[in-house]
């Protein structure tokens, strides 16, 4: 009985990178590329990522937003976790600059504005986690990427 619930741990496993990735995914290229595609092109580059974000999270109800709000207490909980959030992050900025194109990607102000807006994002994920759930998810985020407006 141990061993065939070894195999069926270790296939489980096996289509995942790394056991983070069970509870961090990355997004992929045409998914990022969608979420760019449904904003105007023509607003600011900060602008474009909070109407992004915000687009994103209202995915993110029911059941969806509960799975979310154990997996980032979990996150929010483990240091080691933490810093991995912080590389998907940049993964996930790399993502959205390759889709803006090569100005975007040459453009150092597009890189820090993009870079912040995901940091700001995990930021608010991760107050969320903390707050248990009480503030709301849409709230905590938006806070977060608000006060970028600031600097």
């Amino acid at each position: 009985m141990a061993a065939a619930a070894g195999v069926s741990v270790q296939t489980f496993y096996a289509h995942y990178p790394g056991k983070d990735d069970l509870l961090m995914a990355l997004p992929d290229q045409a998914e990022v590329a969608g979420l760019l595609a449904s904003v105007p092109a023509d607003l600011p580059l900060g602008e474009r990522m909070r109407t992004v974000v915000r687009q994103f999270l209202q995915g993110l109800k029911g059941e969806r937003e509960s799975d979310a709000l154990a997996r980032w207490q979990l996150i929010a909980g483990t240091p080691g976790l933490r810093y991995r959030a912080a590389e998907y992050e940049r993964v996930t900025a790399q993502m959205f600059l390759d889709a803006l194109g090569d100005e975007a990607r040459q453009d150092p102000a597009a890189t820090v504005v993009v870079t912040a807006h995901l940091s700001a994002y995990t930021q608010g994920l991760l107050r969320w986690a903390e707050s248990r759930g009480e503030l709301s998810l849409e709230e905590a985020v938006v806070e977060a990427m608000d006060a970028l407006r600031g600097l």
